[in-house]
């Protein structure tokens, strides 16, 4: 995920979200132990990241990125909706099947 983060840093500003949704702290990270008061502003910051990467989806890097949020927040199952509107634009593409 750090390569990842590297890698995008010429093209996206993703510091402000390196501390808080992507630092080792967030390994920690369970979701079904927190309260709804606890995950709103959780889940407002990962809606924020995921239009931020959207335009950069079949770069190798973001790949990484989204894989992280994936298996420690589970966007793919608490943000589908924005998920599927991401992948849109690049539905003939082979990483849009693996998505969805």
């Amino acid at each position: 995920m750090q390569s990842g983060i590297s890698a995008l840093s010429p093209v996206l500003d993703l510091q402000p979200f390196c501390s808080d949704l992507l630092n080792e702290h967030s390994l920690q990270f369970y979701r079904a132990t927190e309260t709804a008061e606890t995950l709103e502003p959780i889940d407002q910051r990962l809606q924020t990241l995921l239009k931020l990467l959207a335009p950069h989806l079949l770069d190798s890097a973001c790949h990484k990125i989204l894989e992280y949020l994936i298996r420690i927040y589970d966007v793919h199952v608490y943000q589908k909706t924005l998920l599927i509107n991401m992948f849109m634009p690049f539905f003939e593409t082979a990483f849009f099947l693996r998505m969805v």
